[in-house]
């Protein structure tokens, strides 16, 4: 259908994996990231927020980033050094009135 042959980052949810294959324009996905012992969620923040992505809440007792992200970023969210495992759930467009 289309879809280009491309190496999927391990580290997606079988679902992530799936949004990122079918994501359309303007698509944004909310996500939990596991993240390393070793990781800083400051910096995965910024990195997040390069990505075109928001940061909602770090869960420091399960190492979990709670965060918004264009579903076409996907691969490169799970690229990040830091970053143990991607699940997302249902993605959205956002209207008009929160993208502004």
């Amino acid at each position: 259908m289309g879809t280009s042959k491309r190496a999927l980052p391990q580290n997606l949810s079988p679902k992530a994996r799936r949004r990122l294959l079918t994501a359309g324009a303007g698509e944004v996905s909310r996500a939990l990231v596991q993240v390393t012992p070793t990781a800083d969620p400051a910096e995965l923040g910024r990195q997040v927020a390069a990505l075109g992505g928001t940061v909602h809440a770090w869960l420091d007792e399960t190492s979990l980033l709670s965060l918004e992200l264009p579903t076409s970023r996907l691969g490169e969210l799970a690229g990040l050094d830091g970053v143990a495992y991607v699940e997302t759930g249902e993605p959205y467009r956002p209207s008009a009135s929160e993208s502004g």
